[in-house]
């Protein structure tokens, strides 16, 4: 289904006025929260930096490439120009206010069941 809400935690709207505005505050954990695997095995530290394939997982394990690979993985995210993806960002928000997005998630419920159709 694609009109199924997803809760996102309250910093993550907030922050996308900013970041609308150019006053980007960078939220990156590529590498360290999360990374992409590409259709064809390849390992990138994020969806949009598919310039930097740290490995590939026909030829190794992504435990290998990810000990391999660690030092490039911490400067590719301190190099980020940063974005305000909601599968990066809102992923990094989550992680570090948790009880946000359960506040987020309630907040959305009572919405859903409270709108008429």
């Amino acid at each position: 289904r694609t009109d199924t809400p997803v809760p996102l935690p309250k910093s993550y709207i907030d922050g996308m006025v900013s970041y609308m505005s150019g006053n980007i505050h960078k939220v990156c954990d590529a590498g360290r929260l999360y990374i992409s695997i590409q259709p064809d095995g390849a390992v990138i530290p994020c969806s949009t930096r598919d310039d930097v394939i740290l490995g590939n997982l026909i030829k190794e394990r992504l435990e290998m490439i990810i000990d391999r690979e660690r030092s490039m993985i911490m400067r590719i995210a301190e190099h980020c120009d940063g974005c305000w993806l909601t599968c990066t960002t809102g992923i990094s928000l989550t992680f570090r206010e948790p009880t946000e997005i359960i506040r987020s998630y309630w907040r959305m419920k009572s919405k859903i069941r409270t709108t008429t159709f």
